[in-house]
């Protein structure tokens, strides 16, 4: 299923790019497909998709005579959803340099031109697939108070048991994070069978060690302050894990 949200204030222009979309969806063979259109920026803020690898936005820049709300909308989309694919849509080349500026990391930047833009959001596409095949079994979901929440397994550092219930665990992420979950670490370790337990109280993931430090039994992790004591039963084996595989979940 792909998500697709479209941002355009002419009703024409409108039609046209969902049928654009259809038409994209029967030449690649793209089972499922939710497509919801806006034309104004109030209305697409209260309906933010849930973060997901699934979700296309496709903004065009200007809206009711703003040229720079495509851009207002992408900052928050980016805010709350690193996962989607963004894809602007304008007349006004010269605001390419602009959208660097905002560092959304957009997939395309399309002249909105109807004659060549089903090729380009063809080829757009194409690359979303391409990458959600490759990254598919690197996307999990986490059960978190009262919240399901999907994650990367590359921003994962480690789990660690809630001090104030066994049921529970704390997750500590990539990007500074510390996010409560409605798993013990038993049932963790039981679900992804690639996490370590370096002792009773961590599970930690193997990809983002970035170095042990075998004299204090200590693990390191990259972009990150944290520290993880490992047992000395256990330091051995993550050594000899490290030494000859290659981690992948």
């Amino acid at each position: 299923m792909l998500n697709i949200i479209t941002l355009e204030d002419h009703l024409e222009e409108q039609k046209l790019l969902t049928n654009v979309i259809h038409n994209i969806q029967n030449k690649l063979h793209i089972r499922n497909i939710n497509i919801q259109t806006f034309n104004n920026l109030r209305d697409l803020n209260r309906n933010l998709l849930f973060p997901s690898p699934d979700n296309i936005y496709i903004l065009d820049l200007e809206i009711n005579g703003d040229l720079k709300a495509g851009l207002k909308v992408s900052k928050l989309i980016r805010e709350n959803d690193d996962l989607a694919s963004i894809i602007f849509l304008t007349v006004h080349e010269d605001l390419l340099y602009t959208t660097y500026k905002y560092q959304v990391e957009a997939l395309d930047f399309i002249n909105k031109n109807y004659h060549t833009i089903e090729e380009d959001l063809t080829r757009d596409f194409r690359k979303i697939l391409s990458k959600q095949a490759t990254n598919r079994d690197e996307i999990i979901t986490i059960k978190s108070n009262n919240l399901y929440t999907r994650i990367s397994t590359r921003k994962i550092l480690f789990f660690q048991s809630s001090p104030t219930s066994t049921r529970q665990s704390l997750m500590y992420t990539i990007d500074n994070r510390q996010i409560n979950v409605n798993s013990s670490l038993k049932e963790l370790e039981e679900t992804f069978p690639k996490l370590f337990r370096p002792q009773r109280s961590y599970l930690i993931n193997l990809n983002n060690i970035q170095d042990v430090d075998i004299k204090k039994k200590e693990i390191h992790f990259l972009n990150s302050q944290l520290i993880v004591p490992i047992s000395r039963l256990k330091l051995h084996k993550l050594i000899s894990i490290l030494d000859s595989q290659n981690i992948n979940w």
